[in-house]
């Protein structure tokens, strides 16, 4: 799991209601009529299942990618983990940067 794969839960979960009170406010007739309609009925039933399943999802901690800048000729270097390349002059002087401004790959331990 990296740092790109990881959502806030309460975001989503806002996202979520915002959703569901966008659908309200256009089936309002549907919702206030004493007949029902399957579908209003149908996509509120999932809305509120997927709220459910998104507030009992497990958590997890991301980790981050550690990598290292390889010498390439010309002057260039490389990130272990995505192969970018850069300039040894730009990006601050990449040779002294602790991370990969491609992927984020922590330079600093490796």
């Amino acid at each position: 799991m990296t740092r790109e794969d990881c959502i806030s839960r309460q975001a989503l979960i806002e996202r979520i209601n915002n959703a569901e009170e966008n659908f309200k406010a256009d089936h309002m007739e549907s919702i206030a009529s004493d007949d029902g309609d399957p579908f209003v009925d149908g996509v509120l039933s999932g809305v509120f299942n997927i709220r459910e399943m998104v507030a009992q999802a497990p958590s997890v901690t991301p980790t981050r990618k550690k990598g290292k800048w390889i010498e390439e000729p010309n002057c260039w270097l490389r990130c272990s983990c995505c192969n970018s390349h850069y300039p040894h002059t730009s990006i601050n002087g990449v040779r002294g940067s602790n991370y990969c401004p491609n992927c984020g790959a922590d330079m600093k331990e490796v």
